[in-house]
């Protein structure tokens, strides 16, 4: 809430694509999946469009991304472009991305900051799985008792309409998804209370 106060709030925001790498090419490049021609493994972001890292790196500012995202990783999607740095958040042993993503951009934050600085953080929650700690979960999707889990294979059988579930289950997946809602609003405080620190 803290953020949207002091932010343009979009009420309605619609992805271009149902995947992460056609969504980040439309948002690096303002062009749709069509134009920009990221819509398949082994397709690219288009060469003659100019992704928004090239824009700043022209403009003299760093650039560097913060992500666990692939495809945010593979030079060969074109999404790194204009970027110095394509950091990749290591993922501790506990599984959680959100965390790992909120320790590597503090420290890229901490570095010495000569130069102005363009940085694109990438959370990927809440996407499958659901693997937000229990802190986050509501009471009743702690006390679940059935057999669903966020998996990524459990939401694909249940959007192909192979597999019946109840108003608990229901319940349960969307408490889970609620649970990466909240666990991403906390790290993304977390990393807002950092940048106040430092005096960004």
């Amino acid at each position: 809430d803290a953020l949207a106060a002091e932010s343009i709030r979009f009420e309605r925001a619609v992805a271009p694509a149902p995947r992460p790498a056609p969504s980040l090419g439309t948002l690096f490049t303002g062009a749709p999946p069509s134009r920009h021609g990221l819509v398949r493994a082994g397709s690219r972001v288009a060469d003659d469009l100019v992704p928004l890292a090239e824009v700043f790196a022209a403009a003299g500012y760093r650039t560097v991304a913060v992500s666990v995202a692939p495809e945010l990783q593979d030079p060969a999607t074109g999404l790194t472009r204009g970027f110095d740095r394509v950091e990749p958040a290591r993922v501790a042993h506990d599984g959680v991305r959100d965390r790992a993503v909120t320790k590597r951009t503090i420290e890229v934050l901490n570095e010495a900051r000569e130069t102005p600085l363009f940085l694109f953080v990438h959370y990927r929650a809440p996407r499958p799985p659901f693997d937000a700690k229990p802190r986050f979960q509501r009471p009743g999707t702690r006390r679940y008792h059935g057999s669903l889990e966020g998996a990524q294979t459990v939401l694909a059988s249940l959007a192909r309409g192979e597999l019946a579930i109840d108003r608990l289950d229901a319940a349960h997946l969307a408490g889970l998804y609620d649970a990466e809602v909240a666990s991403v609003d906390d790290e993304l405080g977390e990393l807002l209370d950092h940048v106040e620190r430092i005096g960004l």
